[in-house]
């Protein structure tokens, strides 16, 4: 649908200036013709005000006669209930009465004497004694129960007489209780004649109805209609109302009637008044006919004066009529200009619909641009009018809603697409953000439900924008988009977040049963490490084993210390490179001379591998860089160690080190057995290695080069790996932010510091590590005493007073960091130094070491050197006057927290 056809669709036909002159005096008329109308129309319903007004009145009256007539009969039946054979329960005697009663009153039927429960005990018309039916119409007789008051029954079939009947009931009290309801059955021909009795006009229909809405007396054929049920019309309105009103309807026989009715407050029933239609309406009819047939002759005269007028300025009006056809056709004039007519207004008509022509041009290029534009626009678009009625929708919107302009046209946009909320509630305009863009002249926009047109309901987001004039709202543009596939994405969004979420909290929980598992792996690898270890070092030192040149345990022991130190970084690299992968490793920085750390290393590693196996050259220009001097030792290690494991005895491995456009670059080339393309792309993932034959001569788990990457990315740096294929060797580089050499940088002293004898305690639970640990340190001159548990270590320490104490973290009795908080909280374990002496050496362990107490943390194999630079550092770093306790005697030991 374009704005071009809607244009076609919607321009009225052409006509003849004759018919708009004939229709202008048609204008002028109209509002005489209108007065006629609504003259008309008050003379009508100032006739039905009438009506019933009238009617109302004669209603009331007769429901008050009726009234009088029941009262009559409940009057009569006190005056039963109050005599003397009744009140002394002289059934038989009150038989004899209310029978010569009966037969007195016209009105009556029968008269009838029930129990509570609804047996009857007397009626007149059968003898006494005989057995007689229950009451037939049991909830006036309810009622008369509940309420103790009289009470007008419905007009039922008689079970005796067989013919319509109504009861009056009445409650015969006793001390409070019901004793007999004596009932009074009437005969609807009372209530007959006193309708008749009314004289209303034999066209007219009086009719009286019980509670149940079944006529009981009727004007018009009541021996078909007494006992019918009354029409649906009055029964309605019966029911809608509490006590008078008034309709148009039908009567039974089908004729149409104005009624009026009133309601007893006594009885509950209603008497109604019907009077035809016609005669209702005959008077205004004839008033309004003549009014009618002046406002025609008026406009008849009208019409051919018009005519007449109308000849003299037509033909210039014709001519500027085809010169607008001419314009609309092809948006060209005639060259011809309009014959002159007299007329000053025809003239600026020609010259101005010349003047537009370039307009209409204009106009119609831009139109035809804006139909393109919408036909072919995917957003739905809708414009409505003042009363937000649809005057536009394109084929988006169409396609969308389910409905066609030709639908909605004019219809409120609400009410079709927007009228129900998806629980099946009404959604109220008043309440629709679209429809307030217009009367707040505001933009409005979100997001809600529409309702297609099968039913289906749909998300959209929306953009309602007035159209103003002048600053005046007109209407509305309305842009939707219906977003149910975005919000099927957005929640398939949300199921795969929340589901990566859960894969992530899988993840976690498996890294850190992982991390544990290592955790516990690493310290109790570490136990065994630290006890051989101990035990190679004492060898060495003790006996002087294998340091002789031939001495034939040289070899064994080196093989030894070798592997130790194997798998000593074999234990490393496994817990640092869970640590790396999680983002758990934290570095501690500072300036280092990367050629010094490259070449110690190399020494280092060289020497554990046998320098006779390959060709090392070394050439190492000076480059600083800020990193953690333990894991660029990492890297370093792991990068020449890779080299050394896969280039053969005999081959070439070259370390060089420049300082490139601000970058330290250290290349680690082999000789070796070279990567083929597949394994360079995979050579640094977890575990990737390089062929190799059942045998595992190079050893390792795949772990060090990606550890080393990581570290180094770590750093702000990279390592990458190239080759020229197998066989030909690989080179890798370490890349890492060179920085100047700091002042006075100068190469670090690591000759040992030997320092006094000391105290020293050793509490450790392994019998192997416990006895080297102590004869290496007594071997180094130290005075050493030993525990194996948590209590006994911690007695000792409160009662030797040893200087050092090393405590193994895992101890049986009493923790390593129990002990060592117990000893903090005595006077006399201020000033000892402890030292944990533990498999965990990540920084969480160091962490939790020093909260309980600790000063130092050394981790399995425990080089003992290096320990006791440490220990003689730390010492000599407390202040002169930091003294024990107590001065110790001198077998004391000195108590190392392990």
């Amino acid at each position: 649908m374009s704005f071009m056809q809607g244009d076609k669709v919607s321009r009225p036909r052409t006509r003849r200036l004759r018919t708009h002159l004939a229709r202008m005096t048609f204008a002028t008329l109209l509002p005489v013709l209108v007065l006629a109308a609504v003259l008309s129309w008050l003379l009508v319903m100032q006739e039905q005000a009438t009506f019933e007004r009238g009617a109302r009145e004669r209603v009331r009256a007769l429901v008050s006669a009726v009234d009088a007539e029941l009262r009559i009969s409940i009057e009569a039946l006190r005056v039963l209930a109050d005599s003397e054979s009744l009140l002394a329960d002289d059934l038989a005697g009150f038989h004899e009465r209310i029978a010569r009663i009966e037969s007195a009153m016209e009105r009556w039927s029968n008269i009838n004497l029930a129990l509570p429960s609804g047996e009857r005990v007397v009626s007149a018309l059968q003898p006494f004694g005989e057995l007689l039916n229950s009451v037939q119409e049991r909830e006036s007789f309810d009622a008369v129960l509940r309420t103790r008051e009289p009470q007008i029954g419905s007009l039922v079939v008689g079970d005796y007489m067989k013919t319509p009947v109504f009861a009056v009931r009445l409650p015969v009290l006793r001390g409070g209780e019901v004793r007999y309801v004596l009932s009074a059955v009437v005969n609807p021909l009372a209530l007959q004649r006193l309708l008749m009795a009314q004289g209303l006009p034999p066209d007219w229909v009086g009719t009286v109805v019980d509670a149940k809405y079944t006529i009981v007396a009727r004007t018009v054929d009541p021996d078909a209609m007494v006992g019918r049920t009354a029409s649906q019309r009055l029964r309605d309105a019966l029911a809608g109302a509490s006590s008078e009103g008034s309709y148009r309807g039908r009567t039974l026989e089908g004729y149409g009637v104005y009624s009026s009715f009133h309601r007893s407050a006594l009885s509950g029933w209603a008497v109604v008044i019907g009077v035809p239609s016609a005669a209702v309406e005959a008077g205004a009819w004839r008033a309004a006919g003549l009014i009618a047939g002046g406002a025609a002759l008026a406009l008849a005269l009208a019409l051919l004066l018009s005519r007449l007028l109308g000849r003299g300025i037509s033909q210039p009006i014709a001519e500027l009529a085809a010169q607008a056809r001419a314009l609309a056709s092809d948006g060209v004039l005639a060259e011809r200009p309009v014959k002159r007519s007299g007329i000053a207004e025809v003239g600026d008509l020609d010259r101005t619909l010349r003047d537009a022509a370039e307009a209409v041009r204009a106009r119609d290029d831009t139109r035809r641009q804006l139909a393109t534009l919408s036909d072919n626009a995917t957003v739905a678009l809708f414009m409505t009018d003042a009363n937000r009625h649809c005057s536009f929708m394109n084929p988006a919107a169409e396609r969308m809603t389910g409905y066609t302009l030709a639908e909605l046209h004019d219809r409120p946009l609400h009410d079709a697409i927007h009228h129900q909320r998806p629980d099946g509630s009404a959604y109220p305009r008043s309440e629709c953000p679209i429809d307030r863009a217009f009367p707040e002249n505001d933009r409005q926009q979100g997001e809600d439900v529409f309702v297609h047109a099968s039913g289906r309901f749909y998300p959209v987001a929306y953009t309602a924008s007035p159209i103003r004039v002048d600053g005046v709202p007109v209407g509305t543009v309305v842009e939707v988009r219906d977003i149910t596939a975005e919000r099927a994405a957005h929640a398939e969004r949300l199921r795969l977040l929340q589901s990566e979420r859960e894969a992530r909290a899988e993840s976690d929980a498996a890294n850190r049963a992982k991390d544990h598992f290592l955790a516990m792996l690493g310290h109790e690898l570490r136990n065994p490490l630290s006890a051989i270890s101990n035990a190679a070092y004492l060898l060495e030192r003790r006996s002087g084993v294998g340091t002789a040149e031939n001495d034939p345990a040289a070899r064994p022991l080196g093989v030894i210390r070798r592997q130790l130190v194997h798998v000593t970084r074999l234990v490393d690299d496994l817990l640092d490179a869970s640590r790396v992968s999680t983002g758990k490793i934290a570095l501690n920085r500072r300036p280092l001379d990367l050629a010094a750390l490259v070449r110690h290393i190399a020494q280092a590693v060289c020497g554990a591998a046998s320098t006779a196996r390959h060709r090392l050259v070394l050439d190492l220009q000076p480059t600083w860089v800020e990193g953690d001097e333990t894991r660029l030792e990492q890297v370093v290690t792991n990068l020449l160690s890779n080299a050394v494991r896969y280039t053969p005895a005999g081959g070439r491995i070259e370390l060089t080190l420049r300082s490139e456009h601000g970058a330290a670059v250290l290349g680690v080339r082999d000789d070796g057995i070279g990567m083929t393309n597949d394994l360079l792309k995979r050579v640094f993932d977890l575990f990737a290695q390089g062929e190799r034959g059942i045998e595992r001569a190079q050893g390792g788990l795949g772990i060090g080069l990606t550890l080393a990457r990581r570290l180094a990315e770590l750093h702000g740096g990279s390592v990458d790996a190239a080759s020229d294929g197998p066989g030909l060797g690989s080179v890798f580089r370490l890349r890492l932010p060179a920085i100047a050499p700091p002042a006075g940088a100068a190469a670090a002293d690591t000759a040992m510091v030997r320092g006094p004898s000391r105290r020293i305690l050793i509490v450790e639970d392994n019998d192997d590590a416990r006895e080297m640990l102590r004869a290496l340190l007594e071997h180094a001159g130290h005075r050493v005493s030993a525990r194996a548990d948590g209590p006994s270590g911690l007695e000792a320490a409160l009662a030797l007073q040893p200087e050092v104490a090393l405590i193994d973290v895992g101890l049986p009795g009493l923790s390593g960091p129990e002990v060592a908080e117990r000893i903090r909280a005595h006077p006399r374990g201020q000033a000892l130094l402890l030292v944990a002496v533990t498999g965990y050496g990540q920084p969480e362990d160091r962490a939790r070491s020093q909260a309980a107490g600790f000063d130092l943390h050394a981790v399995k194999p425990v080089d003992v050197e290096s320990l006791l630079q440490s220990i003689e550092a730390a010492l000599l770093a407390r202040p002169h006057n930091f003294r024990p306790a107590a001065q110790a005697r001198d077998d004391d030991s000195v108590i190392i927290a392990a």
